[in-house]
């Protein structure tokens, strides 16, 4: 829950998709204080005809930009946090990837698909070097360091093992 205040200064992008996720940050960095709590009190409603549920095409990269700006502000006033933005960054990075990956065109979007591996293995020692306990993000890395395919199976399998709760890998 935000105050209205918030929304004084803030639009959502035009013509964006993913742009909740522009939004976010924004309000965050607005706010003075930020609580969190753990109950699940929000629901995406994903549609079968929605963004997240169709085959992946190029509007979809826009989480890429956006995630990337908007990081960029979070550094700009919390240069501490540095860390945390690699792996805010490498979880919408390896979420695009497999989004291309899993398309009917196995063979289109070279360029993005090399731009998100190029971006991907410059954050690889910060990845791996430990401070973060999510450990699938680190398979997920050594896989995809082997190549994109075997990265693909490995996704595939981790998020089939955590839709039946079987991993718990954090």
């Amino acid at each position: 829950m935000y105050k209205r205040f918030v929304f004084d200064h803030i639009s959502f992008p035009v013509g964006k998709i993913y742009e909740d996720l522009a939004v976010a940050f924004k309000e965050i960095l607005l706010c003075k204080k930020v609580v969190y709590g753990d109950a699940r009190l929000y629901f995406y409603l994903q549609r079968e005809n929605s963004t997240m549920n169709e085959s992946f095409n190029i509007k979809q990269y826009d989480e890429i930009n956006i995630v990337d700006s908007a990081t960029e502000e979070v550094l700009e006033l919390y240069p501490d946090f540095d860390k945390e933005v690699v792996y805010r960054r490498a979880c919408s990075y390896f979420a695009v990837l497999y989004r291309i990956l899993s398309c009917n065109d196995k063979n289109g979007f070279v360029n993005e698909r090399k731009e998100i591996v190029s971006k991907l293995m410059k954050y690889r020692s910060i990845l791996l070097r430990g401070w973060n306990k999510d450990k699938s993000m680190k398979v997920k890395l050594v896989a995809l360091s082997v190549g994109q395919y075997p990265y693909y199976i490995c996704q595939k399998i981790i998020s089939n093992l955590k839709k039946k709760a079987i991993l718990r890998i954090k």
